[in-house]
């Protein structure tokens, strides 16, 4: 006998025409032959005769729901969501999506930009007429005082005092290089640039033009003038223990700079505020600053380097600041997972532990409450994210 050809199976009109009607409302070719035990080049070749198109799965989905349209207005409109969070809470992959979305639906994605509002004019009455400062007017229409320094630049406004009005003794450190440097030298370290601006009779701005046209370099002569946190972190623990405590250290990590260092302790402290310690890579309006992924690790590890420890105390931490230090002082670890923000690499070492694995985290801060994750897959709505130092899986030696 010779070999036979295996007979192939037949199917009526009606379960094709139901199969690609499954396949337009959305169905891939794959779960309809796992579905109904069909060969996929067989549903393909079905496809391909009876000229089966269907739209994309985005075109599907705003065709079958229109209630789309009044969701991402509001999202972008009203709740003043970026392209990127809108993606999240609707289910769309990307922000391109989004746009497509948009698109269909006839949004309009221009909104009111700041400089509509803050114009030229405007901006010149505020801040030559008025005399107010960058950060009065930054506060005043909900942005930062270095976007209205960007916006004075551009529109070429200043207000650059002249000679006459100056003080006395601004008149001879501002137009003479030898004075102003002269005067540095004898008071190092004693002004910010804030009282020295006041002394002067000028504004900060001019302080600084003076230290850039006479390159001369303000970081050894000038008291970097503490933020808010970190006076607050300041005199909670000059209260508490009393020592010498060295502010704004370049010398144990140079060039870069620790907030507080305590010799007693052998401890450097960092007093990091969510605003300027976010990280760029998330679409966030308020961002300021440029941070690396690992900017508070690398910090960590090269205190690690130097045998310092480095506690790192965020925002909603600083109340609790003296808690932390007495928690490191008697070290306290209470579980195989440390808290790398508070003890570094040189520190478990130091106490005798053995470092397992290192734990990357990101710290989520939605409407002041904060949320800690381990993916970025996890974050979804928030007002900042930043990567922290994580955590250590240890084991004692």
């Amino acid at each position: 006998m010779g070999n036979q050809q295996p007979s192939q199976k037949t199917y009526n009109y009606d379960k094709i025409n139901k199969i690609l009607n499954e396949y337009k409302s959305g169905q891939t070719i794959k779960s309809l032959s796992k579905q109904y035990d069909i060969p996929y080049s067989t549903i393909q070749t079905w496809i391909t005769k009876y000229k089966c198109n269907r739209p994309s799965k985005i075109r599907y989905k705003l065709e079958n729901e229109p209630e789309l349209a009044e969701k991402l207005y509001q999202l972008y409109h009203v709740e003043d969501k970026t392209m990127t969070e809108i993606a999240k809470l609707t289910g769309f992959s990307t922000r391109n999506k989004v746009k497509i979305a948009f698109d269909y639906f006839k949004i309009p994605t221009t909104k009111e930009t700041i400089t509509s509002k803050l114009t030229k004019d405007v901006l010149y009455d505020l801040y030559v007429k008025q005399n107010l400062s960058q950060l009065k007017i930054g506060e005043q229409y909900g942005i930062t005082a270095s976007l209205v320094n960007r916006l004075l630049k551009r529109y070429e406004i200043t207000k650059e005092l002249i000679p006459k009005q100056y003080t006395e003794i601004g008149k001879t450190l501002l137009t003479d290089k030898n004075e102003f440097q002269k005067f540095l030298i004898e008071n190092q370290n004693k002004y910010t640039v804030e009282q020295l601006s006041q002394l002067c009779g000028c504004n900060f701005g001019t302080i600084y033009s003076r230290f850039k046209q006479w390159n001369i370099e303000y970081r050894p002569y000038i008291v970097k003038a503490l933020s808010s946190h970190e006076q607050r972190a300041y005199d909670l623990l000059f209260d508490k223990y009393n020592v010498f405590i060295d502010i704004q250290n370049r010398d144990i990590i140079k060039p870069y700079e620790l907030d507080f260092w305590i010799p007693d302790f052998n401890i450097a402290i960092e007093i990091n505020g969510y605003h300027t310690h976010c990280e760029p890579n998330f679409e966030n309006k308020t961002q300021r600053t440029k941070l690396s992924q690992n900017y508070h690790q690398n910090k960590s590890e090269n205190c690690s380097n130097k045998n310092v420890q480095l506690i790192h105390i965020w925002e909603h931490d600083i109340e609790n600041i003296c808690e932390i230090i007495e928690n490191v002082l008697k070290q306290n670890i209470e579980s195989e997972l440390v808290n790398a923000d508070q003890f570094n690499r040189f520190a478990l070492l130091n106490m005798g532990y053995e470092i397992i694995e290192h734990i990357p985290t990101y710290m989520v801060i939605k409407n002041g409450n904060v949320k800690i994750v381990k993916n970025e897959n996890e974050i979804e709505t928030y007002n900042y994210v930043i990567k922290n130092c994580g955590y250590w899986k240890v084991q004692r030696l």
